[in-house]
């Protein structure tokens, strides 16, 4: 079931996020959800407002509490007394050993602007597109996710196949 922007309660005093409409923020600014298919976390306050509006989710929606949130999408979410902190760690470990390429060799900077790159053509040693495009895929999953630097690289790799 959706519930309508329209049928939530007034007294529910959460605003729609002006950069992100699944995003909806307490008045105060002390609590957020986010609402992703069939997750909601909240972030933010805890104690009476947060419990407040759970059970005001209780309502409309069968709820699991799952605790603090530590994990979303497959990101890491460490919180800390600063803030908190985004990790795909596991996600790329995944990725090296799926594509074995965990020997791969590591550089300083994302891509070299020197590099003359060029399709590979079907009688060339090496030509997996299929398998060249699930790793950019799943590259890009990581600039969207966590390592926004990586954005132009995958972009400009993903040209190629």
């Amino acid at each position: 079931m959706i519930l309508p922007v329209s049928r939530i309660p007034r007294t529910f005093r959460f605003a729609i996020s002006a950069r992100d409409p699944c995003v909806l923020i307490y008045e105060s600014g002390d609590l957020s959800l986010a609402i992703y298919v069939d997750a909601i976390p909240l972030v933010g306050a805890t104690g009476e407002l947060k419990e407040q509006t759970i059970n005001v989710l209780k309502t409309e929606f069968k709820i699991n509490n799952m605790g603090e949130l530590n994990w979303l999408l497959g990101i890491q979410i460490t919180f800390t007394d600063d803030g908190f902190t985004l990790s795909q760690t596991t996600y790329i470990d995944k990725i090296l050993n799926h594509f074995p390429i965990q020997d791969c060799k590591s550089v300083s900077t994302p891509i070299d602007s020197n590099d003359q790159w060029k399709a590979i053509e079907d009688d060339d040693e090496y030509t997996d597109a299929t398998a060249y495009q699930q790793i950019i895929g799943s590259l890009m999953y990581l600039f969207t996710g966590t390592i926004p630097d990586l954005a132009y690289t995958i972009t400009h790799l993903s040209q190629f196949d």
